[in-house]
This record gives structure tokens, C-alpha cells and sequence, in this order.
């Protein structure tokens, strides 16, 4: 699967929410963005 990257800006309590919840299910930031999206595009 070729994959893209995809640069956004987030506010300083949402990044501090995603490395939080990163760092609690052992997932990079990324994986954890990833599958948020996921869920979101999936409504």
C-alpha cells in the first residue's frame, strides 16, 4: 500500500491529548491520529 503523509496543525491541549493517549496504548502519535481519522471518516 503506498502511503502519503498529511501535515496539520493541531492546538497545544489537542497534541497534548494525542502524545497522552500515544504514550498510554504504546501507539506512535501517528497510529493513534491514523486510526482517529479512521473512525471519524467511517460516520
Amino acid at each position: 500500500m503506498k502511503t502519503s503523509a498529511l501535515t496539520i496543525r493541531l492546538d497545544p491541549d489537542l497534541s497534548r491529548q494525542l502524545a497522552r493517549q500515544a504514550k498510554r496504548t504504546g501507539r506512535s502519535r501517528s497510529d493513534v491520529a491514523r486510526e482517529a481519522l479512521r473512525r471519524q471518516l467511517a460516520v
